[in-house]
Formats: structure tokens, sequence, C-alpha cells
């Protein structure tokens, strides 16, 4: 005998980013509202181009990124990740970086916030974690710009350099914002000739 419906009953299924009743763990309204799509941003400098799937001013974005990043929710992870398996990637792909967290964040976290939410990407593409982050550097949000490419200055290393040359080279992230990261990234990536760096955030 089953209690599903039961349980259903007395406690009905929620979409976890608005929580009207849904069985989906995102309801319909809310996956119209996020309405993913793979759309040129801008260049953040004259050789990488950035291609954002949201906007971060969108509440519901924002809050689904802080759930899966935050606390921890790798139910959302995985839906976001079945979401972009469905988009079409109209770029140059030969090799996919995740931005990579310094081992001190990621043992404060249950699991890898960007390898989750990219999961079925990076099946479908070569990828490789050729660059570590060898500097805990603290959270960025809250500083500018200037404060955050000084914070970010050597943060990164190369551990593989020869898997980089005449790459395609896609850098995964959840979220651009002012670009520090990708650009200091870049820096470190550069000296050993990839073909091309574009960038795939979640938001921007």
């Amino acid at each position: 005998m089953s209690f599903a419906p039961l349980f259903n009953w007395l406690l009905p299924p929620k979409c976890e980013l608005c929580e009207r009743h849904s069985t989906p763990i995102i309801c319909t309204h809310c996956e119209q509202e996020l309405n993913f799509s793979v759309s040129f941003r801008k260049h953040l400098d004259t050789k990488i181009q950035l291609f954002a799937l949201g906007d971060y001013q969108n509440p519901l974005l924002k809050k689904l990124i802080q759930e899966i990043k935050f606390n921890g929710n790798q139910r959302l992870a995985h839906w976001v990740s079945h979401a972009i398996k469905g988009l079409t990637f109209n770029i140059d792909i030969s090799l996919l970086i995740p931005v990579p967290s310094h081992i001190n964040r990621l043992q404060q976290r249950p699991f890898n916030h960007v390898h989750a939410i990219f999961r079925h990407l990076l099946l479908s593409y070569p990828s490789t974690s050729c660059i570590v982050r060898t500097r805990d550097t603290p959270h960025l949000f809250d500083q500018s710009k200037p404060d955050r490419i000084r914070l970010l200055k050597g943060a990164f290393k190369v551990r593989e350099p020869a898997s980089i040359q005449n790459q395609s080279i896609v850098l995964l992230d959840d979220i651009v914002s002012t670009g520090a990261t990708i650009l200091e990234l870049s820096r470190c990536l550069l000296p050993y000739r990839p073909r091309s760096i574009s960038v795939i955030s979640l938001s921007h």
C-alpha cells in the first residue's frame, strides 16, 4: 500500500521558488518567468564574449541561484541542469572549464554548485579542471570592481597548459557581474594560446 496520495493530500507539493501548489519542483509560472535562453550580452574585453541565460535582476533567478549556492538545494540544481540541456548554444566549443572554487569554499558547501548547474552541458562536451584556485578570496559580491580585480590577482593557476593550446574554451559560471573573475582567468589562459575564450553564465 502506498501512502503517497495521503502524504500529498496532507502536505501538497509546492514550487520551490514561489510555494504555489505544483507537482514539478518549479511551477509553470516560475518556469515562464525564468525563461532561460542563450543570449549574447557583451564583450568583457576585445577577446572574450559573454553569453548569459538570464538576468540577475530577475528576483526569481536571484532566489534560484541563492537557493542552490548558499542553501545547497540539489533538486533545483538538477532542474536547472535539465533546463540548460534543452538550449541551443551557437558557440564554438571544444573545451569547457567550470570556474573553480577554492577548496575551503567547496568544503563549506554540500556540492560544487557550478558543476551541478552545468552537469548536462559538461556531459555533452570535453571538459577539464586544468585551472585551480590557489587563494581563498573573500566574498566578492559587495566589493567594487577595482577591489575585485585586486583581490583576484594571482588567485588562479593553470595546471595542464598543453590541454589549452588551440582550444575554443568556454568558461562556465553561475553569475558574471563585473567580469573581474573571468578577466583574471583569461589572463592565466591567454599565454597558452587558446583559439578563443567565451563565457556561459547562468546570469548577468
